[in-house]
């Protein structure tokens, strides 16, 4: 089934078919740039052509293989980063430490590793909120914030998780709210 493209270039229409080939990519970015426009321009030509039990077949099948992708991308821990991670995680003292072993070892939290980052995070952040200032520095880092932010939780004993929250709701530094809140929400 053919259409008339929308696009005009005084008063004169392209016919396009929904299946239409493609040239192929001239370079490295267009081979890794290309297929993808290529799938959503074929799911809008699909939508348009009327072909809609196609367009979602393949919307599903797009999602479906870039979480699988995506996944396939992800870090492993070896046994070796384990085993240093594991004697790592319950040894860190300070929010700089916490921050190198986060950039190391971020791919292992996962299981004891992540019980022991816990006990780190909830012991610095009970003990130690002095340096917060350290901490809230460091999460420029998006992603150690959400690291932290994630070992705020369970393990901690009450005693520690009620000093954690009385620092959050009473002790904030300066510009370090949503922070606090964060922390105090756990």
């Amino acid at each position: 089934m053919q259409r008339f493209e929308g696009l005009r270039k005084r008063d004169s229409f392209r016919l396009v078919s929904p299946y239409q080939e493609f040239p192929e990519p001239k370079c490295a970015v267009q081979s890794y740039l290309v297929p993808q426009s290529v799938q959503w321009f074929a799911l809008v030509m699909r939508i348009a052509a009327g072909d809609l039990w196609k367009a979602v077949f393949s919307l599903v099948l797009m999602v479906g293989f870039g979480g699988f992708a995506q996944a396939a991308t992800q870090k492993v821990c070896t046994e070796a980063e384990v085993k240093e991670a594991q004697k790592e995680a319950d040894q860190l003292r300070d929010w700089d430490s916490v921050y190198r072993s986060f950039k190391r070892f971020a791919h292992c939290d996962e299981g004891g590793i992540a019980e022991e980052y816990s006990d780190s995070v909830g012991r610095l952040l009970a003990r130690d909120w002095k340096h917060l200032n350290l901490f809230v520095r460091l999460t420029a880092d998006q992603g150690f914030e959400q690291f932290v932010i994630r070992h705020v939780d369970e393990t901690m004993s009450e005693d520690e998780a009620a000093l954690v929250i009385n620092n959050a709701r009473l002790h904030c530094p300066t510009g370090a709210k949503r922070l606090c809140k964060s922390i105090a929400d756990y």
